[in-house]
């Protein structure tokens, strides 16, 4: 007895292991399951977010973007209808000229962003320029004043009409045909002016520097988590990852230098919509469609490639705008992820403290009952060998009666087979004499709980009769 009692108690313990395995494994896999569906559709919703609130910023860039090319547009209405331009048009001389120039600037005091302010004559000479560097500006003399006939936004304003104006490419300044070094960016406002007789008498041009144009948009980048870009219908570079980025749509030696380049992942999915956020490898991109011809409502296009306006000033266009982008790198949407699962990790030990407090709970339980099982069938084994030799008739019945287990004495003092005994086979045997008291000895046997001890006869095959 003692020495198999470590052996059984390895075997228990063998047990309770498999089937601590076999309840902890897949409860962990369904709780994993269930907390990673969840945690999925949490993910989701977090990148739905960023992505959304990534979307607002860039296209409340946007409008900050186009309030200024409106604000423009309100200055060439300003310029155009000057009683001193109207009275220079129709009766030029030095001192009409000088009277302009100071009411010019007098406006450029009070506008910043434009780099310069500029009337130019019908045949492309500068009659005035007004030149900003930094927070100073100043006439340009006479004799450094140039001839503009050549460049594309004064032959593009030429053929305007009085309520038209024309907005040019967001580009580098030019002199005398070579780009200024450092670089001097500009978007050019224009509008041609007429004397009173209607004639063509010359053109007024706003040089929008870049540098302001986009200052607001650096300033909002700095409290963002991401940054800000801005690239032409090519996918050049206007404000770009790096300044050395820039201008490769002008610039021979950087004409590789594209958004499409840096993130091919995005840029063909961003040519679809006007709007609208991407996810990918490097990180999410929010992208807005934006442009100064944008900036007034009520525009169509024509074939003539000019955006038109039910009433006011008409603004004609170059070419097909810009794409103002917030890009938020992939290291901080693996931040959001990181907090995700952090907050999925208190869930998440205690789904896996409670497996482990049901698979051991479970285990131990079907472990002392299996082994409660195999102690049953271990006890009978040992009853029946015992039965078997035993010099004694022993039988077995349930609370009905009926006959579940003879020996081989019970079945030789009977003359019955094992197989005729079970059931309700012995009591067919029973002598009829004996069988009410039987019954009645048995019913207050199971009812009771009295002791049963009742001889009866038995009637064998033999037609003999057996005392039992």
């Amino acid at each position: 007895m003692t020495s198999h009692q470590p052996a059984n108690q390895r075997k228990q313990l063998r047990l309770r292991q498999r089937l601590f395995l076999l309840i902890f494994i897949p409860a962990v896999a369904l709780a994993s399951l269930v907390i990673g569906l969840f945690a999925w559709a949490d993910w989701e919703a977090e990148i739905d977010l960023i992505g959304a609130k990534s979307l607002d910023k860039t296209q409340l860039w946007a409008q900050g973007l186009e309030n200024s090319f409106l604000q423009a547009e309100t200055d060439l209405q300003h310029l155009r209808a000057q009683p001193v331009l109207e009275e220079h048009l129709t009766r030029p001389s030095a001192a009409s000229l000088e009277l302009l120039r100071r009411e010019y600037m007098a406006f450029a005091a009070s506008r910043p962003e434009y780099g310069q302010i500029r009337l130019i004559d019908q045949t492309g000479m500068e009659q005035i320029r007004i030149d900003r560097k930094g927070a100073s500006f100043a006439s340009v003399p006479t004799e450094r004043l140039r001839n503009k006939k050549e460049r594309y936004y004064f032959q593009a304003t030429l053929r305007l009409t009085q309520d038209q104006i024309h907005v040019s490419e967001f580009d580098l300044n030019v002199e005398d045909g070579v780009i200024q070094r450092p670089f001097r960016s500009y978007v050019r406002f224009s509008t041609p002016v007429f004397d009173e007789a209607g004639t063509l008498s010359g053109v007024i041009v706003l040089n929008h520097t870049g540098p302001a144009l986009l200052r607001s948009l650096r300033r909002a980048e700095k409290a963002t988590e991401g940054q800000a870009l801005l690239v032409d219908s090519g996918g050049w570079f206007l404000k770009g990852p790096t300044s050395e980025a820039e201008w490769g749509s002008i610039l021979a030696e950087r004409r590789s230098c594209t958004f499409g380049r840096d993130f091919p992942e995005a840029w063909p999915q961003m040519q679809s919509k006007a709007s609208g956020f991407i996810q990918t490898p490097r990180g999410l991109f929010a992208y807005v469609s934006t442009s100064p011809w944008k900036a007034t409502p009520l525009m169509v296009r024509t074939s003539s490639l000019r955006w038109m306006r039910d009433r006011g000033p008409e603004i004609s266009r170059r070419h097909l705008g810009w794409r103002l982008i917030h890009h938020v790198p992939a290291s901080k949407v693996r931040e959001g992820l990181i907090a995700l699962l952090y907050r999925l990790a208190v869930p998440g030990s205690a789904s896996l403290l409670l497996c482990l407090l049901l698979a051991s709970g479970a285990s131990r339980v079907m472990a002392q009952r299996q082994a409660a099982e195999a102690s049953l069938r271990e006890s009978e084994k040992q009853f029946r060998t015992l039965a078997a030799v035993a010099d004694v008739g022993i039988y077995q019945c349930d609370d009905q009666g009926r006959c579940t287990y003879v020996n081989p004495r019970w079945a030789k003092m009977t003359g019955l087979s094992r197989k005729e005994a079970l059931g309700d086979g012995w009591f067919r045997s029973l002598h009829p004499g004996d069988m009410a008291a039987l019954s009645q000895a048995w019913e207050r046997f199971i009812t009771g709980g009295d002791a049963f001890h009742q001889e009866f006869r038995m009637c064998r095959p033999d037609g003999t009769v057996s005392w039992i």
